[in-house]
């Protein structure tokens, strides 16, 4: 495990910021308006050289740009816990080439791909409320726990460690990239990396598996990967 609470990384990673959920993403002038809709939307010359086109999530509404890490925003959807709290909205970015022939399979062809971590993916976490850092980790390692069957869960306290002792608040920003057994974790304060391959099939199958944390983010990502 690696920490860099200076958010100094050589690994391409690149967040683009806190996004305020009715705020534009680029800083273009009045004159080259950013246009946004949910899911879709038309791609101006300031979108082009800023983030490519934005996407609403349509109940936080909360904006996800097209790019992030190089990878392509595939679908996105909102984490509730007590059947009615919207904890974060959730976006998901994958590598358009490694997903060339997958996306041209089947569902279930998909579906697999989507729970193996050697398809890189970046999962990033936009805050809709504020929430402790405690309860939001406690939040993951309860569903990745079990899905680790055993299997080296040392990690668990690993993944715990990379986070700073800072409570997170509305607009703060988690980014999980997962690239075969590595898992780059990335927040507003630094960049920390876990090598396991059980742990990031267990992340995997956290948001992308049969009994997947956030159902809405699965299922646009399953109309979402055939059009990247």
């Amino acid at each position: 495990m690696t920490i860099d609470y200076n958010n100094h990384t050589n690994t391409g990673v690149l967040s683009v910021g806190a996004l305020p959920s009715h705020s534009s993403l680029s800083r273009c002038d009045s004159s080259s308006p950013t246009t946004t809709t949910t899911r879709t939307t038309t791609t101006t010359d300031c979108d082009a050289i800023n983030v490519g086109k934005i996407t609403t999530e349509p109940i936080t509404k909360i904006l996800f740009p097209a790019l992030v890490n190089g990878m392509s925003l595939a679908g996105v959807g909102v984490r509730v816990k007590y059947m009615f709290v919207n904890v974060y909205a959730v976006g998901a970015y994958f590598d358009p080439i490694a997903m060339m022939a997958i996306k041209q399979g089947t569902t279930t062809d998909i579906e697999t791909a989507l729970v193996d971590p050697t398809y890189p993916r970046t999962i990033r976490i936009v805050m809709n409320r504020g929430l402790s850092v405690d309860k939001f980790i406690n939040a993951i390692v309860e569903a990745v726990e079990p899905r680790l069957k055993g299997k080296n869960l040392d990690t668990l306290d690993e993944f715990k460690e990379l986070f700073p002792k800072v409570d997170l608040t509305e607009g703060d920003e988690v980014e999980m990239t997962i690239r075969g057994d590595v898992l780059l974790l990335k927040t507003g304060l630094g960049v920390g990396t876990i090598r396991s391959r059980p742990f990031t099939e267990a992340m995997c199958d956290v948001y992308f598996g049969k009994d997947a944390v956030s159902p809405t983010l699965k299922n646009d990502v399953l109309k979402g990967i055939p059009n990247l």
